[in-house]
């Protein structure tokens, strides 16, 4: 499900032993695919991976796109001595149904920098991630291509609205990590909060924006962060930050001692959940394991989190900001 906009979230408290240790489950999809060392960009898992689907499908838009598994090409420059760290990302993915309609990618673009792209089309299934295709090779070609992500993120919605024969939408999220000045830059059109775990403490960033694909002209702002050695950061899909909304609201509603507005509620508590759960680990803990094992971990206490629910597509992108 695409939500337009978010709200400041409430913390609320999910019964969860403190302690618990990093299990690991083993989840449908799970990819490591990017080190950024002294400034120079390599690829280390070989390819970024999107929905392959069945020939024919999908239309409109995404049969501009291209299928299946793309090679990134390294933008390898010289070393950056006064950069002093290295990126490393993890992806971890689950599809509410034989196909996920969340697609996420990571490229290096020509001037250095890292470009993490993650969206989420409208519905499930074949037509979901058709749109999620489109969108995120769209803005990818664009930004390699030299463009400023505001003016790539706005050519993607005008080919989206110019192409679609119907309602056809999708959320944007991209991060881009500048590796010379270490800033991050998070756009987002539609997209669910990104997570920031500094020194034990997690800070949102949320965007109330649509999803591109709805009107022609759109605004676009984004959030800059200066990041450091230590900082772990998360992109999501809807279907990670909304698991908690059942347990959420219900302690709101004991807290209340009444039934709560749902649609208030959610768009308050939404993420609270996964916030919780890296704040309650001692930092050294989420440091000691890697970026990929890190979105696994995320995508199993996700899957807990619905236990018999019906969920979304599920998808979890952990940047480790390390030492050179």
């Amino acid at each position: 499900m695409i939500k337009c906009s978010q709200s400041p979230i409430r913390s609320a408290r999910h019964g969860r032993p403190a302690n618990q240790n990093l299990a690991l489950r083993e989840p449908i999809m799970s990819k490591s695919i990017y080190n950024i060392s002294g400034g120079a960009l390599a690829l280390s898992a070989g390819a970024v991976c999107t929905p392959a689907l069945p020939a024919g499908a999908g239309g409109g838009p995404a049969a501009a796109a291209g299928a299946g598994c793309h090679s990134a090409a390294a933008a390898a420059g010289p070393a950056c001595a006064a950069c002093g760290f290295r990126v490393s990302v993890g992806y971890a993915t689950a599809a509410a149904e034989e196909i996920s309609g969340d697609t996420a990618i990571s490229s290096g673009l020509p001037d250095g920098s890292l470009a993490l792209i993650l969206s989420d089309g409208m519905g499930k299934g074949i037509r979901a991630a058709a749109l999620s295709r489109a969108a995120t090779s769209r803005l990818r070609k664009n930004l390699k291509g030299g463009m400023a992500p505001a003016h790539a993120i706005k050519e993607v919605n005008t080919f989206m609205v110019s192409h679609a024969k119907a309602e056809n939408f999708a959320t944007l999220d991209l991060l881009i990590i500048d590796r010379n000045t270490r800033k991050a830059k998070f756009y987002k059109m539609g997209a669910a909060s990104s997570f920031v775990l500094r020194d034990g403490k997690v800070r949102m960033f949320e965007q109330a924006a649509l999803p591109i694909g709805i009107i022609p002209e759109i605004r676009l702002t984004h959030v800059a962060l200066q990041l450091r050695p230590g900082d772990i950061v998360l992109m999501a899909s809807d279907g990670i930050t909304e698991a908690g909304r059942e347990t959420a609201r219900a302690s709101l509603e004991n807290e209340a001692g009444r039934e709560v507005d749902a649609a208030a509620a959610d768009r308050d508590i939404d993420g609270t959940w996964l916030r919780e759960l890296l704040e309650e680990r001692a930092p050294a803990e989420l440091a000691g394991i890697s970026a990929r094992k890190l979105a696994r971990w995320i995508l199993a206490e996700t899957v807990k989190q619905y236990g018999e629910r019906e969920r979304d597509d599920l998808t979890v992108a952990a940047i480790k900001i390390l030492p050179a």
